[in-house]
């Protein structure tokens, strides 16, 4: 698996073929050298509500599976580690290793709600970790609409499956882009489809009232997983773009899977 710098008119097309299974290769989360355990993931009504072909959904079960067998690390989680590595990485083939480098421990980080299983590896000093709503009194509360931390402090913010359950994303982002130094980094996995545009699926009103545009959906375990504000679609980079940051696209297409991407907001 590879990562590159987006050039979106370069993925090559090709015809779906018979799908993978499990795969084995190297982690980057962990470092070991591991089996990737596919599992079905997608819920039928998710499928069904966000109108996937056979093809789109299976290629989300990979995202959101192909766990390694070491560290239960996703293709998603493992992406965002290799991301890391490649972008703050000096001798680290893993971000176990990665997080005891001097330069990456000179950073102030930020990881917004957890990572997923990546938060194993990135409980440091120079990370400050927090949850919407947490419930662990040793875990701050952040809202992502309303930072509570300062202007220009952290040179990294990580969320992960984030953007797309914040009810007002313009103005989240502009909280990422504030709490931001010049020139540092939001960088995230967000479910999307580039082949559509964005799909509000909740209106809230002045008032805070949900009025829902579509049927809801949630992420996660059925009516009790978190609630899907819109469905993300290409113009994400613009939206993204828009609040002031440059994007870079970080992508991984064995087999044609054009869902798997980490996205890498500059703050200009």
């Amino acid at each position: 698996m590879l990562l590159a710098p987006n050039v979106l008119t370069k993925i090559k097309k090709i015809q779906w073929t018979n799908p993978l299974k499990n795969l084995k290769g190297h982690c980057y989360a962990c470092g070991n050298r591991e089996e990737f355990i596919f599992k079905q993931i997608i819920t039928d009504s998710l499928a069904k509500s966000w109108e996937l072909s056979d093809k789109d959904r299976w290629n989300f079960d990979r995202r959101e599976s192909l766990f390694c067998a070491h560290c239960s690390n996703s293709l998603r989680t493992r992406m965002l580690a290799k991301t890391l590595v490649q972008i703050y990485g000096n001798q680290s083939n893993s971000l176990i290793q990665l997080v005891d480098e001097s330069d990456f421990q000179s950073l102030s980080i930020a990881e917004i709600n957890s990572c997923g299983n990546l938060h194993q590896f990135l409980v440091r000093p120079n990370i400050l970790y927090s949850e919407f709503e947490s419930e662990n009194s040793s875990v701050p509360h952040e809202d992502l609409r309303k930072l509570n931390y300062k202007d220009n402090q952290f040179d990294l913010v990580l969320t992960s499956e984030t953007l797309e359950h914040v009810p007002d994303l313009v103005g989240s982002l502009g909280e990422v882009k504030r709490v931001l130094k010049p020139g540092g980094r939001h960088i995230c996995t967000i479910p999307v489809m580039l082949n559509r545009r964005t799909r509000n699926c909740i209106k809230v009103t002045k008032k805070g009232t949900i009025v829902p545009l579509m049927p809801k959906s949630y992420h996660g375990e059925e009516s009790i997983g978190f609630l899907v504000y819109r469905e993300l679609g290409g113009d994400i980079i613009e939206i993204i773009e828009s609040c002031g940051f440059k994007v870079a696209l970080y992508y991984v297409y064995p087999m044609n899977d054009t869902h798997s991407y980490v996205f890498v907001c500059t703050k200009e």
